[in-house]
């Protein structure tokens, strides 16, 4: 995006609770072979920034000069309603840089219309590339996206003049998930399970008095046979 800010060197007597008192903003520029540069920007122009969604534009600091920056970190406070301190850093414009930029989606996936449900995983990604290619922000049309569909940040690549992290391309990015299935038990259904349960048990239990019974006889037999045996032998005697 085309936007460029106006910024002034902040003064280093001056605290930095005081500026944002004042409705500015601290912060910094640096980059690669430049001294850091202490800065301060009004609080609007970073809230027009955000809503913009820029995340690379031209700062012009008075007296010091314009420069090409991404923006590399904002802080707020905790309650969010106040920014603290930004961080910008300073492109190279025949150098390669990184930029993190929101990701955003359009369209409504067709598998939704038949359960599917829409899962984003994934709302920032880093780019790698030139300054001139890179963009302030990705939109993903999920229009074709149906039951069990996903996309990968790979599935980016070709698209643009930058590319991505090399760690980032297995990332799913947004899917569209089979719906889960609930299981209602109804009064019916536990009866059932429960008399099929009842069955079961009565069933393993006639197993084991019929077991039991002929380990009975067993033992009936053997002592029957053994008394038998003995008699014989008195009668030999």
């Amino acid at each position: 995006m085309d936007m460029t800010i106006e910024a002034k060197k902040r003064d280093d007597k001056v605290k930095a609770s005081t500026l944002r008192r004042e409705g500015q903003v601290p912060g910094c520029l640096y980059g690669k072979g430049v001294e850091t540069i202490q800065i301060q920007i009004p609080a609007k122009t970073v809230k027009a920034c955000l809503q913009k969604h820029a995340k690379r534009f031209t700062v012009k600091v008075a007296g010091l000069g314009t420069y090409s920056v991404g923006l590399q970190e904002l802080q707020k406070s905790v309650l969010g309603d106040e920014y603290v301190h930004i961080s910008l850093h300073i492109f190279n414009n025949n150098e390669m840089t990184h930029l993190t930029v929101p990701v955003y989606f359009i369209g409504k996936a067709k598998g939704t219309s038949t359960g599917g449900i829409l899962k984003e995983t994934c709302h920032e990604v880093t780019i790698k590339g030139y300054p001139k290619d890179l963009v302030d922000e990705i939109k993903i049309d999920v229009s074709n996206l149906d039951l069990g569909d996903n996309i990968h940040v790979k599935d980016l690549i070709g698209k643009y003049k930058f590319t991505f992290n090399d760690a980032d391309l297995e990332k799913v990015i947004v899917s569209c998930n089979y719906p889960r299935l609930k299981t209602i038990e109804t009064t019916e259904t536990a009866a059932a399970v429960e008399t099929v349960a009842e069955a079961e048990a009565a069933a393993a239990a006639t197993e084991q008095a019929a077991a039991a019974a002929a380990t009975t006889t067993t033992t009936t037999t053997t002592h029957t046979t053994e008394k038998r045996h003995d008699k014989k032998e008195k009668k030999v005697a």
